[in-house]
């Protein structure tokens, strides 16, 4: 009796015995007190050697079913029987109700590790509502959130057939006489509709920008006694150029370290959910402090554009560790899993609990599409994919989201590469000049005027403030477009060439756009793939965020990291920036209100007022104030 008691006192049991006379709307809450509730990290996440010895006690095993599919086997037995067989590595099952708990305590105590498994089983059961859809119950895969095919940037597909650089000239009027010769054979011809290509314009714009360009050289040379030791822009990017290598060089090999922690995993030396993830959570965030201080270092003293770029940059290698890492600790778990289920339907096959079956086939099913999704072959099949080489190879793609593999082109086109190349320096020598001629006076100027700038502002200095904000806008916005191009369609567009990755989706036609919203996830694809994978999922998956809730911790995410990357520039915390950045919600619930739902253009203007006038508002404020 003294053991009856024991275990009917027993709080993990009776959660289990509550779980099986519970209806199927309440069922789910209570496995996920149950999981919650256990501090067994082998349990929680299990490896595929933890799972395997938990089975390996030859006890019975208690199913969690539910108290009506309890019902029909009260008829055939009144007190269970457990039947062991020395050669079984796995218990049979017992399935129990309520009102055979204290029958089945009399025969056998639930020990700690007969709870282990319950707890597991029951896990998967409550991960099958974020698995399959509740209605079709078509399987939910972790990888149907970021998509990657072969498909062109949206410049090179208006200027050249997709892969092919070629030019042949004006298209129009050869549709247009092929639709004619088509309208006269067939009266009801097909709906006019007409493809022209943009050469000769993306032509004409790098003409204009070039001799624009060549002009302001000239003239500049001549004003400054036939001289160019003076370009203060030119001389800050050249002296910054050794240190920069040295720890940009630095801050890349050491993101190889995560590669350490998979190989140590594969090897059966750590586990990943007990060991691995909490290893490279601690190394991102000293990766991240480390490299920021030297960034700031005075013994380096890197102007601001240094600054700017080996802060971004570290934060691509950040984002670049944490997706390697945090994919493959998920295929870990799959893989854990799906040893786990095989395992159990191979021992429990000729139990009579269907629920118990379903359960292990659905997750053995689940397990095995989310691995064969990343195979092609035996080669890149995980976790033959944790190398050296392969993270080489996913650091040289332009992508921050890591997969096992990707969509990739044939050959590499080297008049492409050389174009790309030329792109580069074309328009870093255009915006060099453009910070020259046109930023750098008027930052000078305003740099001048915050020194005797008090608080609140006189009228005197709010119309200074608007002088100099009228000044920075023309070369601001120049700069502002120049940017997006060199880095999203020419540095991007050139390594994607260089190793044949084959989606060029860098960006969507965000000057369309109708509100910041749209254009905050459109302008930069593979930030906004990182944030939508690795914040936004993984918030409602980790922390049980709803779907707004998680958006709206995405966006302050995004928001804190731009504030950020203005005081790498500044060295003071202002929070214009993010300001701005919150003040993008209100303004797209404006956008897309009923007034301007059929008033696409006039919200495109406003969308293009903030674009010219916005950056150029938030650079003027950290100047003065």
């Amino acid at each position: 009796m003294s053991t009856t008691h024991e275990l009917l006192n027993d709080e993990e049991y009776l959660k289990i015995q509550k779980l099986n006379s519970a209806g199927s709307d309440r069922r789910n809450s209570i496995i996920h007190d149950i999981v919650k509730d256990s501090a067994d990290s082998e349990i929680q996440n299990p490896s595929a050697e933890t799972s395997m010895n938990v089975l390996q006690k030859e006890e019975p095993v208690i199913a969690l079913v539910s108290s009506e599919a309890s019902k029909g086997l009260r008829n055939r037995t009144e007190a269970p029987t457990v039947a062991v067989n020395e050669e079984d590595v796995i218990p049979p099952i017992i399935t129990i109700n309520d009102e055979d708990a204290k029958t089945f305590a009399k025969i056998t105590p639930i020990d700690s590790k007969q709870r282990r498994i319950n707890v597991q089983i029951a896990k998967l059961n409550g991960k099958e509502r974020s698995r399959f859809h509740r209605d079709s119950k078509k399987l939910i895969s972790f990888f149907d959130d970021v998509d990657f095919d072969v498909r062109p940037t949206i410049i090179d597909g208006a200027i050249s057939e997709p892969y092919l650089a070629t030019f042949d000239g004006p298209v129009m009027e050869r549709q247009v006489k092929a639709f004619e010769k088509m309208k006269k054979a067939h009266e009801n011809s097909t709906k006019l509709h007409f493809e022209s290509n943009f050469s000769g314009i993306y032509v004409m714009l790098w003409m204009v920008l070039g001799t624009t360009a060549l002009k302001g050289s000239v003239d500049y040379y001549v004003e400054h006694n036939y001289s160019l030791k003076d370009l203060v822009i030119l001389r800050m990017m050249v002296n910054d150029i050794p240190n920069v290598i040295i720890l940009d060089s630095l801050m890349y090999f050491a993101t190889f370290f995560v590669v350490l922690i998979q190989w140590l995993i594969k090897k059966h030396v750590i586990n990943w959910n007990s060991t691995g993830k909490t290893i490279v959570s601690l190394y991102e965030m000293i990766y991240t402090v480390g490299f920021n201080y030297y960034v700031f270092d005075e013994r380096f003293a890197f102007h601001w554009i240094a600054r700017v770029f080996l802060f971004l940059h570290s934060m691509v290698f950040l984002m670049k560790m944490h997706s390697f890492s945090f994919f493959n600790g998920y295929l870990w778990d799959i893989t854990n899993e799906l040893k786990f289920a095989k395992k159990a339907l191979e021992k429990y096959k000729d139990q009579p609990n269907d629920e118990i079956i379903e359960t292990l086939k659905r997750s053995r099913d689940f397990c095995e599409h989310e691995l064969s999704m990343q195979s092609t072959s035996k080669d890149d099949e995980f976790p033959n994919n944790i190398s050296t080489w392969n993270y080489f190879l996913f650091t040289m793609f332009p992508t921050l989201v890591y997969q096992v593999i990707y969509p990739r082109t044939k050959t590499i086109r080297w008049g492409y590469v050389l174009e790309k190349v030329c792109a580069v320096f074309g328009t870093i020598f255009v915006m060099t000049l453009v910070a020259e001629l046109f930023l750098y006076p008027i930052t000078e100027q305003a740099q001048i005027m915050r020194q005797h700038f008090v608080w609140p502002p006189t009228r005197k200095q709010t119309g200074e403030w608007f002088y100099v904000l009228c000044e920075l806008v023309p070369g601001f916005t120049v700069m502002y477009v120049l940017s997006f191009y060199l880095i999203w369609d020419a540095i991007l567009n050139g390594f994607a060439e260089l190793t044949m990755f084959g989606d060029r989706y860098f960006y969507s036609d965000w000057w369309n756009c109708v509100s910041f919203i749209e254009f905050s996830r459109m302008w930069n694809i593979p930030v906004h793939k990182f944030l939508l994978r690795h914040v936004y999922h993984s918030s409602i998956n980790a922390w049980k965020l709803s779907k707004l809730q998680a958006t709206l911790f995405t966006f302050m995410f995004s928001a804190v990291f731009h504030e950020y990357c203005m005081f790498v520039i500044f060295k003071r915390v202002r929070c214009y920036l993010f300001l701005f950045q919150l003040s993008q919600l209100p303004m797209s619930y404006v956008s897309e209100s009923r007034y301007f739902t059929d008033k696409k253009v006039l919200a495109n203007v406003i969308f293009w007022v903030g674009i010219f006038s916005g950056p150029s508002v938030i650079l003027a404020l950290y100047l003065l104030y």
